[in-house]
């Protein structure tokens, strides 16, 4: 993904955005000659990030320590 593409996602979640406008922006970002699968996974990609930031902004979110004090003992099994 270029950067000019990053940056917009970015600034569009900020700025509250609808999703289908990220998702025209995005489908517009793309090669003519994209397949339906790619197009897909641009869509989930996106999807997942705006689900992730959903997370975040409503505190679901495991510490930094926390998450390694989980996978040393995971690693140690």
């Amino acid at each position: 993904m270029e950067v000019k593409s990053c940056e917009f996602y970015r600034i569009a979640h900020f700025q509250a955005v609808d999703a289908k406008v990220i998702a025209k922006t995005a489908l517009d970002l793309l090669p003519n000659d994209a397949s339906w699968e790619s197009i897909l996974d641009r869509m989930r990609y996106l999807a997942a990030i705006d689900e992730g930031l959903r997370d975040i902004e409503a505190g679901r979110v495991v510490p930094h320590e926390e998450v390694k004090r989980q996978l040393h003992e995971w690693l140690q099994k």
